[in-house]
């Protein structure tokens, strides 16, 4: 049984059901990551950081970084200064070392800051192939930081700081697209 079918029928309004499957998405992703708990080895699996070698920061929203112990840092759909983080000015400021921005979809809530991210940081841009496509094209994201290794499609995955991380790109029944200036808006993927 889908999660969405096990929760509807005790939570009735869209935002509540909205909160239950981006949690879900991700505690999905944290335990993916080894971040929300410790499994046990297996062989393909033993030579994986523990989960106690990362910190994750929420800012608000969708906004996460996740940071190695050996300073890998990535930021997840970077809208640091959402209504619910009271410091995301003073936040996006101390961003100094970030390698890569994971962009979930084209949704100006979950791009955010990053173009202004990756302008200070030069950190690269992981997403869809058309997400990153757009983000150049309509919101100004550096073109030499969107790079066929770090861009993929629905069913394929990259792998981030020599197989620290890999991103998996798995379909979501969500719309995506990228507006600015009032300009129409470009499909994202």
């Amino acid at each position: 049984m889908l999660l969405s079918q096990m929760v509807r029928p005790t939570i009735r309004s869209l935002w509540q059901r909205r909160i239950v499957l981006f949690v879900g998405v991700m505690v999905t992703t944290l335990f993916s990551l080894g971040l929300l708990v410790n499994a046990p080895a297996t062989p393909a699996q033993d030579t994986a950081p523990a989960a106690s070698n990362y910190t994750l920061k929420w800012y608000g929203q969708s906004a996460f970084k996740i940071t190695s112990t050996i300073g890998h840092t990535l930021l997840i759909d970077p809208w640091l200064q959402n209504p619910g983080n009271p410091n995301g000015e003073a936040d996006l400021a101390a961003l100094e070392d970030i390698d890569y921005i994971l962009i979930t979809h084209g949704h100006n809530d979950h791009i955010g800051d990053a173009v202004a991210i990756a302008e200070k940081t030069q950190a690269q841009l992981v997403s869809t192939a058309d997400l990153g496509r757009a983000l150049v094209e309509t919101a100004g994201y550096p073109a030499d930081l969107v790079t066929r290794d770090t861009q993929g499609n629905f069913g394929g995955a990259v792998s981030l700081f020599d197989g620290e991380a890999i991103v998996s790109f798995v379909p979501a029944v969500h719309s995506s697209a990228v507006s600015s200036d009032g300009s129409p808006a470009q499909y994202a993927g």
